[in-house]
């Protein structure tokens, strides 16, 4: 049972890892320097912990290296035994296979995992709701929802499906029942984010500065955050990589009455949050060392609770904000620093790239055209 300590619960929010079997050292190191300056009671991992795609899996059995891959992103967590729960993103799953339950044994074998021991589960995926109790262990005080997206669907979006929203609205009245008709405040955690995610930014022209071209129907409009966000420290740097069409989801959680915020990880360059008629939404960037990101701005968000009080408070660690850190691998770190977060927007840089080989292919030509004519005369 998971319960308020001296009144207190925090929680640490990590995503977007995407490492393989060799992980990176400057990722492990921020884990668990993160771990050491927060002590979270709790750490969620919001899926792409698993670089599935990565070339390196294809050595020898990719099962294998993805089970050595979990096991090196949990080692910090298992040595300061700190309890942790997970999802799952769109490259934790092997594209051949189809199925990660062998992932679920994995982390489910750790002694720090707490999903085994949840209020309620969905099916075999995890999409689990995981409730913190007083201190007393009488009351819940806040619930959890981890949400599996179930992959990706083809416009970019979510594979979240009707009965899972289903669920969660049953489990929330389960929930209630037990705390004496109730509604727990409760907050989701998922890897996608929602279509809803667009009403917290400015619509802007393109040629703002800073502005960024939004994704599926979105494309050909511009968006900023608000200066409130920028007064926080937050930043935009990628479109929001969202479903095409307004979420289901969002306005199910509207319905149930008791979701406070829900927070997400898939887009690596993205820390914002906001509040959207009434619920709160918010973005964590991505923590991953061996992925494309937001270099010293990587983080993980933390969520502190006090049992006397509503709500919650929320707020980034960065790698930045640790006094010491020092990156390995500057390879790694030039190449991932510039590297585009999806095939749309490497489109620009390509065609950039062939424009300037272009450029250079004429340039050659013609000097030689030249020097043909020169060398006649």
């Amino acid at each position: 049972m998971l319960k308020f300590n001296n009144g207190k619960f925090k929680l640490m929010q990590i995503t977007d890892i995407q490492d393989t079997q060799f992980t990176s050292k400057d990722t492990i190191n921020f884990i668990s320097a993160a771990l050491e300056k927060e002590k979270p009671d709790l750490v969620v991992f919001t899926g792409d912990q698993v670089k599935s795609y990565g070339f390196s899996m294809v050595l020898g059995s990719k099962e294998e290296n993805i089970k050595k891959t979990i096991r090196n992103i949990l080692a910090p967590l298992e040595e300061k035994k700190i309890l942790f729960t997970y999802t799952y993103g769109n490259h934790d799953i092997p594209k051949k296979t189809g199925d990660y339950d062998f992932q679920t044994d994995i982390y489910e074998s750790s002694p720090c995992c707490v999903n085994g021991e949840a209020f309620a589960r969905y099916k075999r995926t995890d999409t689990i709701c995981i409730p913190i109790y007083s201190e007393d262990g009488k009351t819940p005080l806040t619930a959890l929802y981890m949400v599996d997206n179930c992959g990706k669907l083809p416009d970019g979006g979510n594979g979240v499906h009707p009965d899972q929203m289903d669920w969660m609205d049953e489990t929330s009245k389960a929930l209630a029942e037990i705390n004496g008709g109730l509604k727990v405040p409760s907050l989701v955690f998922q890897h996608i984010p929602i279509y809803e995610m667009y009403e917290m930014l400015n619509e802007v022209t393109e040629e703002t500065e800073g502005a960024i071209e939004g994704n599926c129907r979105r494309r050909g409009h511009f968006y900023k955050i608000t200066d409130e966000m920028k007064a926080r420290g937050e930043f935009m740097g990628e479109s929001v990589a969202c479903p095409g069409t307004p979420s289901e989801q969002f306005d199910r959680w509207l319905k149930m009455g008791n979701i406070m915020g829900a927070y997400f990880g898939h887009d690596h360059n993205n820390c914002f949050t906001g509040n959207v008629r009434g619920i709160n939404l918010g973005y964590t960037p991505g923590a991953g060392f061996n992925v494309y990101g937001p270099d010293v701005n990587r983080g993980v968000r933390i969520f502190e609770f006090d049992e006397n009080k509503e709500g919650y408070d929320t707020r980034v660690l960065f790698y930045k904000d640790i006094p010491g850190m020092k990156i390995h691998n500057e390879v790694k770190r030039y190449i991932y620093n510039r590297a585009p977060s999806s095939v749309t927007a490497a489109k620009p840089m390509i065609y950039k790239g062939i424009a300037g080989l272009t450029g250079i292919n004429a340039l050659i030509i013609g000097t030689a055209i030249y020097k043909k004519k020169k060398e006649k005369k």
